[in-house]
């Protein structure tokens, strides 16, 4: 009976989060957009048959025909300078009557901090400056003590009774 339960209850949770989530979604990038910059339009592989093509059309860049990747169809656009600020739906329609996939870019107003590079992250400094030639001797010395220490481990070994 406890299964039971726990069964119907994860059945009603996972029909409420389907019911919850938008049919499909296309990706923007970046989040926020400033003006004059370049826009990635994806339909995250949403249109089933890429051959009848996609467009995107938004009241931002007007419309757009996306190009067919790599189990994708995206485009590049650039907003325009003029871009004000605010919410705007980007639609991905998949050939002449196929599937319709929404998203939306926000253009932040004036006095919005927008990021313009990425977290200083992977590579491990190593890109700016961290890691200079001494760094790079130090690894070295400890790898060769390290490979000297197991050679001597393995030498002073007992040898197995046959050998």
């Amino acid at each position: 009976m406890h299964a039971g339960r726990t069964a119907a209850v994860a059945l009603a949770g996972a029909a409420t989060v389907s019911l919850a989530a938008p049919a499909a979604w296309a990706s923007v990038a970046p989040q926020p957009v400033q003006p004059g910059q370049i826009l990635l339009i994806n339909d995250d592989s949403r249109c089933d048959d890429m051959t009848k093509g996609a467009k995107a059309t938004s009241p931002l860049f007007g419309t757009v025909v996306l190009a067919a990747g790599v189990g994708h169809m995206s485009a590049d656009v650039r907003v325009p300078v003029t871009a004000k600020p605010g919410s705007y739906r980007v639609t991905i329609r998949c050939g002449d009557h196929g599937t319709t996939t929404t998203s939306t870019v926000r253009v932040p107003g004036e006095g919005t901090p927008v990021p313009v590079m990425g977290a200083k992250a992977g590579l491990g400094g190593s890109v700016m400056g961290g890691s200079g030639m001494s760094e790079v001797a130090d690894g070295a010395v400890l790898l060769a003590l390290a490979g000297g220490a197991t050679v001597l481990v393995l030498r002073r070994r007992p040898k197995a009774d046959g050998d």
